[in-house]
């Protein structure tokens, strides 16, 4: 009897003494893992900010007050949300304004009908369409000078246009206005005996009067 009552309190001991064991390594493993340093926590909502703060799509600044109705950045999002739509509006009402279409100088017109005449521009002369085709150029006759001869065929392999009058002098002086032409530097003027070259005249002055009208005189 002696002998098992001995047993019984070496198994209490032991019981005590595991018990005792389990509850340092749980009081030591319970410190371990309380004096880890806590993981950083992620502003999700800064986070979309800073990739949406540059666009310019408003339906990007509308999903942040969605997501984050109480973020640091919700009236930030609302105020360029009313920027960017009033911006929107603003270009549907004033469309860009688009530079003039400039003269196709040189060009044919496409579509134009031989007989046809058009300007360029208002202060441009008056032109004509002429037909594509063939002639015979020279003393077709059979009579003419020198320089009239030989007789021989010009062909127009496609319409083009020309001035249907002389160049006035009105048309001129836009020309030279427009593009810094030189007034060169003289020209053959009648003297009343005969023609002859004077440095002094030009198509501004070539000794007689002209309304705008008149064909341009002393351009040669």
């Amino acid at each position: 009897m002696g002998g098992i009552l001995k047993r019984l309190l070496v198994l209490l001991i032991l019981l005590v003494l595991f018990t005792l064991l389990v509850t340092v390594l749980m009081v030591f493993a319970g410190g371990s893992v309380s004096s880890a340093t806590p993981a950083p926590s992620v502003d999700r909502g800064a986070l979309f900010w800073n990739s949406t703060k540059d666009s310019n799509n408003a339906d990007m600044f509308q999903e942040y007050p969605r997501q984050h109705p109480n973020g640091g950045f919700a009236g930030l999002a609302r105020l360029k949300i009313k920027k960017l739509k009033a911006a929107r509006q603003l270009a549907v009402a004033e469309p860009p304004k688009q530079a003039a279409p400039k003269a196709a100088v040189g060009v044919y017109p496409q579509g134009f009908k031989p007989g046809t005449t058009f300007k360029d521009c208002p202060e441009c002369p008056e032109m004509v369409v002429i037909p594509a085709g063939s002639f015979r150029m020279g003393g077709v006759s059979g009579g003419g000078g020198s320089d009239e001869k030989p007789v021989h065929t010009v062909r127009v392999p496609k319409p083009f246009a020309a001035g249907k009058f002389e160049v006035a002098r009105g048309e001129f002086a836009a020309f030279v206005n427009a593009t810094g032409h030189g007034s060169g530097d003289g020209c053959y003027v009648y003297n009343g005996s005969e023609w002859s070259q004077d440095g002094s005249k030009n198509w501004r002055d070539h000794g007689y009067s002209q309304t705008g009208r008149d064909p341009v005189a002393c351009v040669n």
